[in-house]
């Protein structure tokens, strides 16, 4: 059995609502915020991990989740101290950069929506401009293989 010491990163997008969690106010280890991770550092305040618990968690898991689930009291060995510091840097690091990223999404898709409109609107125009660059062309409208069947369907 492997033994997860750490959540590590991973391609998947958060979950919705993530980069507004708020932050701890400063870095604080608890024990068993996942049932697989003995100790972790709490990226956000650890009432919205109880939250969450309490709400999708299944019901007969939620008592010792939560009874488990406590501040580290003693002091942790100075290495995971100073690594978890680092940790919550990047962590907050990560949440900006990651907000910029998503605005600059949200622009993209507007951008990419006002292209299509522009393009509709602007079709026969475009069409009498590819019909006189590219003579003898097959587009159909929809692809250049037009009415070629095939193994692949085209």
């Amino acid at each position: 059995m492997k033994l997860r010491l750490y959540k590590e990163p991973n391609n998947n997008p958060e979950p919705e609502g993530f980069l507004k969690l708020k932050k701890t106010p400063a870095p604080k280890f608890y024990w068993h915020i996942h049932h697989d991770i003995l100790v972790e550092l709490a990226t956000e305040p650890i009432e919205s991990r109880i939250a969450f618990i309490k709400a999708h968690k299944p019901k007969n898991e939620q008592a010792l989740r939560l009874r488990l689930l406590k501040p580290v009291k003693g002091a942790l060995p100075q290495a995971v101290v100073k690594a978890g510091a680092e940790l919550d840097k990047s962590d907050a690091e990560y949440r900006k950069s990651d907000a910029g990223c998503r605005k600059a999404y949200a622009a993209y898709c507007k951008s990419y929506a006002e292209w299509g409109k522009a393009l509709i609107a602007n079709m026969p125009a475009i069409e009498a401009l590819h019909a006189k660059e590219c003579p003898n062309c097959p587009w159909d409208g929809k692809t250049i293989f037009p009415k070629q069947t095939g193994k692949d369907g085209r």
